[in-house]
């Protein structure tokens, strides 16, 4: 069996990786398996640092009771074929976090969408078996908030209460 068969391809490497960053308990391993340390990091156009980026997530994390990651079925590669050669990959993803307090019974929750570019290449410094790492970082996300839905009475839905 050739190396290139048990190595997994870059959309699916950058997708477990990312998934990791918001839904594993240890975010420094997550960011140790994904980024290299000297990685360009632009968050909403800003150039930022890693350690900025990674402060953000962790405190994002911190408040929320869980967190769940929904990937959007357009994520793309330049290099699916070799994955020992650099790619650039690209998608988006959406951020669900549950929070601790409750409104109408339910948990609150936090959505985040994020667009993201990712150039991945090999980096010799990197520990592990996979010494692929993100070597530059594009990110821009956007925090919404889902609508809450009330309740209709009964009454108030279809006209009365002549019995239907």
């Amino acid at each position: 069996m050739s190396n290139a068969s048990t190595v997994p391809n870059a959309t699916s490497w950058i997708h477990s990786r990312l998934t990791a960053l918001y839904e594993d308990v240890s975010v420094q391993d997550a960011f140790d398996q994904a980024f290299s340390p000297a990685c360009e990091v632009r968050l909403n156009h800003d150039v930022h640092l890693l350690q900025s980026f990674k402060d953000e997530l962790a405190s994002r994390r911190a408040a929320a009771t869980h967190v769940s990651v929904a990937w959007d079925a357009n994520v793309i590669s330049t290099n699916d074929d070799t994955p020992d050669q650099p790619a650039v990959v690209a998608g988006a993803l959406v951020v669900t976090r549950s929070l601790p307090f409750r409104i109408r019974v339910s948990p609150a929750q936090r959505h985040t969408h994020v667009h993201f570019s990712a150039k991945i290449e090999q980096d010799a410094g990197a520990q592990g078996g996979d010494q692929r790492r993100i070597t530059s970082f594009y990110y821009t996300s956007v925090d919404r908030t889902p609508p809450i839905h009330f309740a209709v009475p009964r009454a108030a839905q279809g006209g009365g209460s002549d019995g239907q």
